[in-house]
């Protein structure tokens, strides 16, 4: 597969009236030349498919990525490191009671965010 897109983890403020950052993880992949493609990725990995402008694409976040980046990872030569921080971020997710994170959770996940930062800032410098 070779096509255009993103591996990013994301940090923004929780809602309003809600203290504290929300950490998130999507995966996008934009191509001009199969549909075909992004309809077998919803089927097999979840996710949904999108258009970013006029190319079609599809978006999967951090429940379904794992399974997702495991098949393609043996594969991925310039997006490694990003796979890699994403998985380690798939692994500070909790089960679905709606505890509070643990700071040291926290604090991983902060790190993970700004390796992922400094890894797409090093991306765009050398133009790849």
């Amino acid at each position: 597969m070779d096509s255009d897109g993103s591996i990013r983890i994301g940090k923004r403020e929780s809602a309003k009236g809600v203290s504290g950052v929300f950490y998130h993880l999507r995966i996008s992949i934009q191509q001009h030349r199969n549909d075909n493609l992004f309809d077998w990725l919803l089927e097999r990995f979840g996710g949904c498919n999108d258009n970013v402008g006029k190319m079609p694409g599809w978006t999967v976040a951090a429940k379904n990525a794992e399974e997702f980046i495991g098949w393609i990872l043996p594969y991925v030569i310039v997006r490694r490191e990003e796979c890699e921080l994403a998985l380690e971020f798939i692994k500070t997710l909790r089960s679905r009671h709606r505890a509070r994170l643990s700071q040291d959770v926290l604090d991983v996940r902060e790190v993970l965010y700004l390796r992922s930062a400094v890894l797409k800032h090093s991306r765009y410098n050398k133009g790849v």
